[in-house]
């Protein structure tokens, strides 16, 4: 429990495969808006500027991904 509570990372620097995730919701014509949740020490001790900044480029680098 305290990993899921304080130490997720954020899209592609983990172990699971968000990139076929998105590809399979594609795949069964699913349209549900994505977004980022981190529970996250780290990322919450950035300022909210960097930690916004560090989570739109993983989310960026998530959808290029799914795209290939």
């Amino acid at each position: 429990m305290t990993a899921t509570m304080h130490a997720r990372c954020l899209p592609g620097d983990g172990v699971a495969d968000p990139a076929g995730g998105i590809r399979l919701l594609d795949a069964v014509g699913a349209r549900a808006p994505l977004g980022i949740e981190i529970l996250s020490d780290t990322l919450h001790a950035l300022p909210p500027e960097e930690a916004a900044r560090r989570a739109g480029r993983a989310m960026r680098g998530l959808l290029a991904a799914a795209r290939r």
